[in-house]
Order: C-alpha cells, then structure tokens, then sequence
C-alpha cells in the first residue's frame, strides 16, 4: 500500500490539489489555500452559489487575505468550482496547468515562487482555507485535529497523525476500511465536519 500523506490547515489546499482527491481539507481539500502552491471550463466568479441553507462564498473583507472564502458546510461541487476558477485563471496568465488525470479539470503546475505576477493577478480567486481549519485562525486546532484523527480511527479507517500535527497518514495496519475507498472519503469527510464544526 502506498503512503500518503493528508495535510491540514492551510495545507490542506495544497494537499487536495496535488492528491486530486475530492476537495476535503485533508484528503482534498479542502481542505483546505496556499499561496505558494497550486488547484468548468468556465472560469468561476469571485461569489460562487449558495449551499443549501447558506451563505454564500465570497471575496475576504478588506484588510483579510484576499480571495474566496471556503466553508465548511460547501458542496465538494461548490469548492470544486471555486478551485477549478482560480487554476483556469492561472492558466490564463501562462501558469503551466494539466489535469492530472481528471479530463476537464485544470490544476497548476508550478507556484507563486514561479510565477509571481500571474498568481497575484488571480489572487482574487484563490481558495482560502475555511477559518476552522487554519490552526493560525482556529485556536482549538489541535483539539479538534486530535478529534478527527481519533474519529477516523473509531469508525474502521486507520490513520496516524504526523508528529508536527501537520496532517495525517495511513496506518500500516489497517482496519476494515480500505483507504481512498469511497466509504473511506465519505469518513473522513464526516469526521472533519464533525471535529472542525461541532458547538464548543
């Protein structure tokens, strides 16, 4: 079995677009955005459609990082589309892009250390990490990481957190769950919500 390794916080982006998996902020993202690194055809706008009951994401207020917010209770579609505006633009400014196995989707291929003006005139795009995720913005990070890793292994997915808590990484035994199953995504989807998002 191969390893892989899930980042957290603002990593998490980085971490979804480079693992392709489904945008949580772990597995993909959502986490999870990095401005050093990169993640329809049609380039999304600054405010995407509301989730089922929610707000609506949004350029940050003035004087905050700039960019469109993620939330926790957003669609995989919802950050998807988000994710895939920002990487068609990029694209548009000559940043190298492929799709990394996912026909359609665009994905940068290189990072803001690279291509410094091209992510700057896209910034407006850029995902930001959900504020619940961002351990700099979030002060019961760790508390609820250690939460969500415990979750996961509870219910059959066996993972292991990495020593600086910066994410987490299949264990070498594992449980009944096998690991990038849908059943193991739906898990570890629900146990972020569920750590990252419960009433303290």
């Amino acid at each position: 079995m191969t390893k892989t390794t899930h980042f957290t916080g603002t990593g998490a982006v980085v971490a979804a677009v480079l693992s392709l998996a489904a945008l949580s902020a772990c597995g993909g993202s959502p986490g999870g955005g990095s401005d050093d690194t990169a993640k329809d055809d049609q380039v999304a706008s600054v405010t995407s459609p509301a989730a089922k009951g929610g707000a609506s994401a949004s350029a940050s207020p003035s004087g905050t990082e700039k960019g469109v917010q993620l939330r926790m209770d957003m669609s995989d579609e919802e950050k998807d589309r988000i994710y895939q505006g920002w990487g068609v633009c990029l694209k548009n400014q000559g940043v190298p892009t492929g799709d990394k196995g996912i026909p359609g989707n665009v994905y940068p291929a290189a990072g803001a250390d690279e291509y410094p003006k091209e992510f700057k005139a896209c910034e407006a795009k850029h995902p930001i990490t959900p504020p619940e995720l961002d351990p700099n913005k979030n002060p019961e990070y760790e508390d609820d990481f250690r939460a969500w890793v415990r979750c996961m292994n509870d219910k059959g997915l066996k993972v292991v957190a990495l020593p600086d808590g910066a994410g987490w990484t299949w264990a070498d035994e594992q449980g009944p769950v096998t690991p990038g199953s849908a059943q193991a995504n739906q898990i570890e989807a629900d146990c972020q919500n569920e750590a990252f998002s419960a009433k303290k």
